[in-house]
């Protein structure tokens, strides 16, 4: 039976492991599935996800992870002591949205398989409020009649190590060149809407000396939902593409990860596939240095 997550360290089996790899070096890993700075780090100088391909998903670690469906967040499957459960942040519990996680969740494996887990134990999280976030964590087990379920173990030792987070998330990958022309379409929908905006950019979201557009604000977001169908498609509605984020982790800390929205519940990987940890939350920053910065997560 799994415990608290943070008592579990006795019992979870792992190597330690400290690489450090450049973040501006592609590990021998990293095949994309469609246009991202795997293929193109030309083009793709700000947002270094790239697309995990359908070979990679035959492989551990991504063979691991599952789309948690009806939220969508992501899901790691875990071996302790023989038996398979499911870990994922507390929030992507709620699929009908009454602030009480699911008893059952439905998963979707890489390879198209669904099937149900049920609830073990989850953090003190609060769904309503959002308080305690140290406590965003669920633990499901699988039915154990179910065989063939790739999975991995975990590690909850310290130290800073190179790691890829992999999860989901809404926004595309996205060249330069989209995130050159969001920021202008956005400053565009300023000016003709907004009389203030030119002398208010903190009000909107922006910043006249860097290019970040802070997507949390809430004239962006309204912006980002009056956007038509064709621009949406173009920077968003990307929740079912797995991603990967090549970064480090640091004593239980994301430096340099990115995610965003739906990355959620997605697994912190060492480069021996062992789990770390998992991501919770992170910044909207859509451009500039702290573009889909992650900023959260639970170590294990």
């Amino acid at each position: 039976m799994l415990y608290n997550m943070h008592d579990m360290s006795s019992d979870f089996m792992g190597k330690k492991i400290f690489v450090f790899l450049s973040l501006f070096i592609v590990p021998n890993f990293c095949w994309a599935a469609g246009n991202d700075s795997c293929t193109n780090s030309k083009d793709y100088t700000i947002d270094k996800r790239c697309y995990v391909t359908d070979e990679q998903k035959k492989e551990k670690p991504y063979n691991a992870t599952v789309l948690v469906k009806g939220t969508p967040c992501a899901g790691t499957i875990v071996n302790e002591k023989n038996a398979l459960y499911m870990i994922t942040a507390k929030h992507c519990t709620d699929s009908d949205t009454d602030n009480v996680s699911d008893d059952v969740l439905s998963v979707e494996s890489q390879n198209g398989e669904v099937f149900n887990v049920y609830k073990s134990h989850v953090g003190s999280y609060d769904l309503d409020t959002h308080d305690n976030k140290i406590g965003d964590w669920a633990v499901y087990v699988l039915d154990k009649k179910m065989t063939g379920i790739p999975y991995v173990y975990m590690n909850r030792e310290g130290g800073k190590y190179h790691v890829r987070v992999v999860g989901y998330g809404n926004l595309k990958v996205m060249s330069d060149k989209d995130i050159k022309d969001f920021r202008q379409l956005y400053l565009d929908y300023l000016n003709k809407n907004f009389y203030d905006a030119t002398n208010n950019p903190h009000k909107y979201g922006y910043s006249h000396f860097v290019s970040t557009i802070d997507a949390k604000n809430d004239y962006v977001k309204e912006f980002i939902n009056k956007m038509p169908e064709d621009q949406q498609a173009r920077f968003f509605k990307d929740n079912l593409r797995l991603k990967v984020s090549n970064c480090y982790y640091e004593d239980g800390k994301e430096v340099g990860c990115q995610t965003w929205s739906g990355t959620s519940g997605g697994g912190i990987f060492d480069d021996n596939d062992v789990i770390r940890g998992f991501h919770t939350a992170g910044t909207k920053n859509i451009g500039g240095k702290k573009h889909a910065l992650g900023g959260g997560s639970i170590k294990l």
